[in-house]
């Protein structure tokens, strides 16, 4: 657990502390979304939401690479953003889901036949025909 905070403060002292092509502004403040995301990020580890801590860390880098590719972000503050995103993710648990309680079906009786579903009974002929008293 001693790990995973290290790593919870190491990502935002880099937001703070990293340059991004003068040296008077660091990732945060040349890039404000970030610092934004890397809250959502500080809240999720602080109340154990792990998941929800994974998927803020996936946008955080998605923002990285994209304040980068579009030149708001120098190549050394994203690599050291992208590298401290990865080293949080490799510390936080993994949360397997349990399993919920399946209900098996309970064996109930069949309905009772309906006249519908009674085969049909076949008619009686009345008079003459075969194997009665007056064939022969």
């Amino acid at each position: 657990m001693k790990r995973l905070l290290v790593a919870a403060v190491a990502v935002p002292l880099l937001l703070v502390t990293a340059g991004c092509g003068s040296a008077e502004q660091s990732a945060a403040d040349q890039v404000p979304a970030l610092s934004a995301r890397l809250d959502s990020i500080d809240a999720a580890v602080a109340a154990h939401r792990y998941r929800a801590a994974r998927d803020r860390i996936g946008e955080l880098v998605d923002a990285t690479v994209s304040a980068r590719d579009a030149g708001d972000l120098d190549r050394a503050a994203a690599d050291n953003i992208l590298a401290s995103a990865a080293q949080l993710l490799a510390s936080l648990p993994v949360v397997t889901p349990t399993p919920s309680p399946t209900t098996t079906p309970s064996r109930t009786s069949k309905p009772a036949p309906t006249k519908a579903d009674e085969p049909a009974k076949p008619k009686k002929k009345h008079g003459k025909g075969k194997g009665g008293k007056h064939d022969r």
